[in-house]
């Protein structure tokens, strides 16, 4: 493989690392084989255009960022939620960012509690 094909599984490894998912949940939610996305993260397969398709139309990638390093990681459209946060949100989500782990955890299960009520 060449060096291109080697910083494009690099680059994917980062994407996914970054999303917490494992190469079997990136599987599932693309529908690409788990076997096929660790040779392409080593190197050891070209990606497919199908294969970068389905990428990055199921996690938002940005292909320039994917195929050259260019520009950030995801695509943030109109339709993405992140679009939709307003400042509150975004205060609301800092705020919880600078507590200790166990506080964040205990906030979050208490959100969770309340979204099943509903």
């Amino acid at each position: 493989m060449n060096s291109k094909e080697q910083e494009i599984g690099t680059r994917l490894i980062e994407f996914r690392k970054k999303l917490g998912y494992s190469q079997k949940e990136v599987a599932e939610k693309s529908g690409i084989s788990r076997s096929f996305i660790a040779h392409v993260e080593v190197g050891k397969q070209t990606p497919s255009y199908d294969y970068l398709y389905r990428l990055v139309k199921t996690f938002n990638l940005s292909i320039d960022w994917v195929i050259n390093g260019v520009g950030q990681m995801t695509i943030i459209d109109n339709d993405h939620i992140l679009s939709k946060l307003q400042d509150k949100h975004i205060d609301c989500l800092e705020k919880l960012l600078k507590l200790p782990e166990k506080k964040q955890e205990h906030l979050i299960n208490a959100f969770n509690e309340i979204l099943k009520a509903d």
